[in-house]
Protein backbone atom coordinates (compact mmCIF):
# COMPACT_ATOMS: atom_id res chain seq x y z
CA UNK A 1 0.00 0.00 0.00
CA UNK A 2 1.28 3.28 -1.45
CA UNK A 3 -0.38 6.25 0.77
CA UNK A 4 -0.01 9.62 -0.91
CA UNK A 5 -1.20 13.07 0.96
CA UNK A 6 -2.22 16.77 -1.13
CA UNK A 7 -3.10 19.15 1.23
CA UNK A 8 -4.54 22.75 0.24
CA UNK A 9 -3.83 26.11 2.54
CA UNK A 10 -7.25 26.79 3.57
CA UNK A 11 -9.23 23.87 2.85
CA UNK A 12 -10.46 22.09 6.27
CA UNK A 13 -12.22 18.94 4.69
CA UNK A 14 -9.41 16.15 2.85
CA UNK A 15 -11.39 13.45 1.03
CA UNK A 16 -9.60 9.86 2.10
CA UNK A 17 -9.73 8.02 -1.05
CA UNK A 18 -8.43 4.41 -1.54
CA UNK A 19 -7.97 3.04 -5.25
CA UNK A 20 -7.36 -0.58 -6.08
CA UNK A 21 -5.99 -1.43 -9.31
CA UNK A 22 -2.87 -3.32 -10.44
CA UNK A 23 -1.68 -1.25 -13.27
CA UNK A 24 0.65 0.85 -11.80
CA UNK A 25 0.39 3.90 -14.87
CA UNK A 26 -3.37 3.72 -13.78
CA UNK A 27 -2.48 4.48 -10.27
CA UNK A 28 0.15 7.30 -11.23
CA UNK A 29 -2.74 9.04 -13.43
CA UNK A 30 -5.12 8.87 -10.83
CA UNK A 31 -2.76 11.08 -8.45
CA UNK A 32 -1.50 13.39 -11.13
CA UNK A 33 -5.47 14.25 -12.06
CA UNK A 34 -6.11 14.74 -8.04
CA UNK A 35 -3.18 16.54 -7.73
CA UNK A 36 -3.60 18.85 -10.32
CA UNK A 37 -7.27 19.35 -9.78
CA UNK A 38 -5.43 20.93 -6.59
CA UNK A 39 -8.17 19.12 -3.97
CA UNK A 40 -7.44 17.95 -0.31
CA UNK A 41 -6.64 14.88 -0.58
CA UNK A 42 -5.31 11.32 1.21
CA UNK A 43 -4.99 8.32 -1.41
CA UNK A 44 -3.84 5.10 -0.27
CA UNK A 45 -3.27 2.81 -3.26
CA UNK A 46 -3.74 -1.25 -3.65
CA UNK A 47 -2.27 -3.35 -6.08
CA UNK A 48 -5.18 -5.87 -6.20
CA UNK A 49 -8.66 -6.84 -3.63
CA UNK A 50 -6.77 -8.44 -1.23
CA UNK A 51 -4.63 -5.51 0.18
CA UNK A 52 -7.84 -3.39 -0.37
CA UNK A 53 -9.75 -5.72 2.37
CA UNK A 54 -6.86 -5.70 4.48
CA UNK A 55 -6.37 -2.26 4.86
CA UNK A 56 -10.42 -2.10 5.40
CA UNK A 57 -10.15 -4.31 8.31
CA UNK A 58 -7.63 -3.05 10.05
CA UNK A 59 -8.22 0.84 8.70
CA UNK A 60 -9.93 3.13 12.10
CA UNK A 61 -11.62 5.77 10.01
CA UNK A 62 -13.17 4.85 6.56
CA UNK A 63 -12.28 6.47 3.61
CA UNK A 64 -15.12 8.92 1.86
CA UNK A 65 -14.34 6.85 -1.54
CA UNK A 66 -13.16 3.43 -2.59
CA UNK A 67 -12.24 3.49 -6.82
CA UNK A 68 -11.45 -0.22 -7.84
CA UNK A 69 -10.99 -1.80 -11.14
CA UNK A 70 -12.50 -5.03 -12.31
CA UNK A 71 -8.99 -6.67 -13.78
CA UNK A 72 -7.04 -7.45 -11.18
CA UNK A 73 -4.90 -10.33 -10.09
CA UNK A 74 -5.39 -12.63 -7.41
CA UNK A 75 -8.76 -11.02 -6.53
CA UNK A 76 -10.63 -9.02 -8.60
CA UNK A 77 -13.20 -6.30 -8.68
CA UNK A 78 -16.08 -8.24 -8.54
CA UNK A 79 -15.09 -10.61 -6.42
CA UNK A 80 -13.73 -8.06 -3.87
CA UNK A 81 -17.17 -6.39 -3.93
CA UNK A 82 -19.12 -10.11 -3.30
CA UNK A 83 -16.42 -10.00 -0.50
CA UNK A 84 -17.17 -6.54 1.18
CA UNK A 85 -21.00 -7.46 0.37
CA UNK A 86 -20.55 -10.43 2.81
CA UNK A 87 -18.31 -9.29 5.41
CA UNK A 88 -18.68 -6.12 6.31
CA UNK A 89 -22.10 -5.64 5.04
CA UNK A 90 -22.99 -2.56 7.92
CA UNK A 91 -20.68 -0.14 6.74
CA UNK A 92 -21.76 2.69 4.29
CA UNK A 93 -18.75 2.40 1.70
CA UNK A 94 -19.06 3.99 -0.96
CA UNK A 95 -17.34 2.14 -3.94
CA UNK A 96 -16.98 3.22 -7.28
CA UNK A 97 -16.26 0.81 -10.03
CA UNK A 98 -13.34 2.21 -12.37
CA UNK A 99 -12.19 0.14 -15.05
CA UNK A 100 -12.17 -0.32 -19.11
CA UNK A 101 -13.98 -3.13 -18.46
CA UNK A 102 -17.73 -3.70 -18.50
CA UNK A 103 -20.53 -5.49 -20.88
CA UNK A 104 -24.01 -5.05 -19.31
CA UNK A 105 -24.07 -8.64 -17.31
CA UNK A 106 -20.96 -6.78 -15.36
CA UNK A 107 -22.42 -3.40 -14.94
CA UNK A 108 -25.60 -5.35 -13.53
CA UNK A 109 -23.44 -7.52 -11.45
CA UNK A 110 -21.41 -4.76 -9.80
CA UNK A 111 -25.04 -2.58 -8.88
CA UNK A 112 -26.18 -6.21 -7.61
CA UNK A 113 -23.16 -5.93 -4.93
CA UNK A 114 -24.00 -2.18 -4.05
CA UNK A 115 -20.90 -0.75 -5.79
CA UNK A 116 -22.36 3.07 -5.35
CA UNK A 117 -21.25 3.94 -9.15
CA UNK A 118 -20.30 2.63 -12.37
CA UNK A 119 -17.47 4.57 -14.42
CA UNK A 120 -15.37 3.03 -17.14
CA UNK A 121 -12.02 5.19 -17.27
CA UNK A 122 -11.13 7.86 -19.32
CA UNK A 123 -8.92 7.72 -22.16
CA UNK A 124 -7.97 11.31 -21.68
CA UNK A 125 -6.46 12.86 -18.94
CA UNK A 126 -8.81 15.85 -19.06
CA UNK A 127 -11.38 13.80 -18.84
CA UNK A 128 -10.30 12.26 -16.17
CA UNK A 129 -9.72 15.04 -14.11
CA UNK A 130 -13.18 15.98 -15.06
CA UNK A 131 -14.49 12.74 -14.20
CA UNK A 132 -12.74 13.08 -10.51
CA UNK A 133 -14.31 16.53 -10.21
CA UNK A 134 -17.40 15.73 -10.49
CA UNK A 135 -17.20 12.96 -8.42
CA UNK A 136 -15.11 14.44 -5.38
CA UNK A 137 -17.63 17.14 -5.85
CA UNK A 138 -20.95 15.29 -5.43
CA UNK A 139 -19.70 12.09 -3.06
CA UNK A 140 -22.31 13.09 -0.57
CA UNK A 141 -24.86 12.07 -3.00
CA UNK A 142 -23.63 8.51 -3.56
CA UNK A 143 -25.62 6.85 -1.05
CA UNK A 144 -26.79 3.05 -1.53
CA UNK A 145 -29.08 1.83 -2.51
CA UNK A 146 -28.82 3.04 -6.14
CA UNK A 147 -31.57 2.84 -8.53
CA UNK A 148 -29.59 1.61 -11.96
CA UNK A 149 -30.96 4.09 -14.12
CA UNK A 150 -28.47 6.56 -12.03
CA UNK A 151 -25.85 3.61 -12.08
CA UNK A 152 -23.18 4.43 -14.87
CA UNK A 153 -21.46 7.39 -14.61
CA UNK A 154 -20.27 9.17 -18.23
CA UNK A 155 -19.36 13.27 -18.73
CA UNK A 156 -22.19 15.32 -20.53
CA UNK A 157 -20.59 16.87 -23.81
Amino acid sequence: MNTFIAYNKGVANTIKIFYADDDADDRYLFRAALQELGLPFQLDEFENGIALEHALAHKEEEPDLIFLDLNMPQKNGLETLASLKETIPGRNLKVIVFTTAGNEEVIKETHRLNAALFVRKPSDFHELMATLRYITENASQFGLPVSFDDFTFRLKD
